[in-house]
């Protein structure tokens, strides 16, 4: 019996790893019970009942469709399409599911995440807003008293730990077209001027700033380079900057909001795409990994400095207790070390 729990136990964490939905849940606890009954049946028989269940719930819904839950009278969540026919009839949309528990949500009731607040998407099938943090959250620290956390972050009151908050935004842009009709009869020409709305979008953990018409996206922990290419996996380049609200909007994008103890050096700060063009020529001479034109800068008074070791630049977005005039202001520094966060640009979807 020691066995059969050993192999429940690897079964019960291979459903939890698929994120399988309430009925996929029955179907593990069932072939789990009936592991339990009948232990003495070949573990290689069992694994491809395991199998075949998989392979059942992961075709519950067109490729590319996500699964949300069963049909009720043919009817499914705002956003949802029943397919199928019951017994086997499943409501499967565009949009991964997300839910969270009452506690973690923002308190608002939504239908769909037109309903919820900048930052947060809709958990339709409890009708409530979850927070969206994005598809890997990491804890920036514990939330300060009250559940206030640093700005750009969200107080998950289950763990009290504050997370980066990420926001999609869809920003309607109008272009004119002219249609310009001329009479056969006369000389005279009416002109007809009709008005097309598009929309501008950012992925989804991506925030849009409208002064740049650019989505912008903050990871964690990385040194220089793998940070670049990071960004261009993804269709970006580390971040430039050109402008002062630029500047202070890509700072509220990525402070951590703490004031950080004597004795840490200032990796607890945040890379940009600023590279030196040549370090071996001990100026500080700086160009974007983008290619766009090094036209804003916002340095420390006392830099750049170290021009012939210091090759990278990051965002200075919090004081150390011991260096309180840093925060939003620039550093050169060199390149290998790890940061804390590094700060993605691309264009947006039109």
């Amino acid at each position: 019996m020691e066995i059969v729990g050993v192999v429940e136990f690897v079964l019960l964490e291979i459903c939890v790893a698929k994120h399988m939905q309430v009925c996929v849940q029955k179907a593990c606890t069932t072939f789990l019970n009936a592991l339990t009954t009948y232990a003495r049946l070949a573990i290689l028989v069992l694994a491809a009942h395991l199998v075949l269940i998989v392979v059942e719930i992961n075709n519950l819904c067109p490729k590319s469709l996500y699964y949300i839950s069963e049909c009720i009278n043919n009817l499914c969540p705002v956003g949802y399409t029943c397919f199928g026919s019951p017994p086997s009839a499943y409501c499967c949309g565009n949009q991964q599911p997300i839910t969270c528990s009452s506690i973690d949500s923002n308190g608002q009731q939504c239908a769909t995440n037109s309903n919820c607040a900048d930052g947060f998407l809709c958990d339709v099938l409890n009708q409530r807003c979850c927070a969206n943090l994005g598809v890997t959250p990491t804890p920036q620290g514990p939330c300060l008293s009250g559940g206030v956390c640093p700005t750009g972050q969200f107080c998950l009151q289950s763990d009290q730990n504050c997370y980066i908050l990420y926001t999609t935004r869809v920003v309607p842009v109008s272009s004119t077209l002219t249609t310009t009709i001329t009479a056969t009869a006369t000389t005279t020409t009416a002109t007809t001027t009709t008005t097309q709305a598009s929309s501008i979008t950012c992925d989804s953990g991506w925030t849009y700033f409208q002064d740049t018409m650019s989505c912008y996206k903050v990871l964690m922990i990385m040194i220089y380079i793998p940070a670049e290419a990071d960004c261009v996996s993804q269709g970006g380049h580390l971040a430039s900057v050109h402008s002062q609200a630029e500047d202070d909007f890509l700072i509220a994008l990525s402070k951590s909001g703490f004031v950080y103890p004597t004795g840490l050096n200032l990796d607890t700060q945040v890379f940009v795409g600023g590279i030196d063009s040549n370090l071996m020529d001990g100026v500080c001479s700086y160009m974007w990994t983008d290619g766009t034109p090094f036209d804003y800068m916002n340095f420390h008074p006392t830099e750049p400095n170290n021009c012939d070791g210091e090759g990278c630049l990051e965002i200075m977005t919090d004081n150390h207790v011991d260096k309180t005039d840093i925060a939003g202001l620039w550093n050169n520094i060199a390149c290998d070390l790890v940061m804390r966060a590094y700060i993605c640009k691309k264009a947006v979807n039109s």
